[in-house]
């Protein structure tokens, strides 16, 4: 009835579905904790910046 090629392709739609649901639920339960990450590195950011430009630390140029 179903060829092997229907298979495959039922099998692929299939798991295709079930690890999009499940990345999107992932997505879900980590979102504050994914923005509370970028929060941090931001404000870490904003810090070496703020400390380069008084002098305390070398520049990413000199650096290298």
């Amino acid at each position: 009835m179903w060829g092997r090629e229907m298979r495959a392709g039922l099998a692929f739609v299939l798991t295709s579905l079930l690890v999009g649901t499940l990345v999107r639920h992932w997505q879900l339960d980590h979102r504050a904790r994914f923005e509370d990450l970028v929060a941090d590195l931001e404000r870490g950011s904003s810090e070496e910046q703020s400390l380069e430009s008084v002098g305390r630390l070398p520049a990413a140029a000199d650096s290298v």
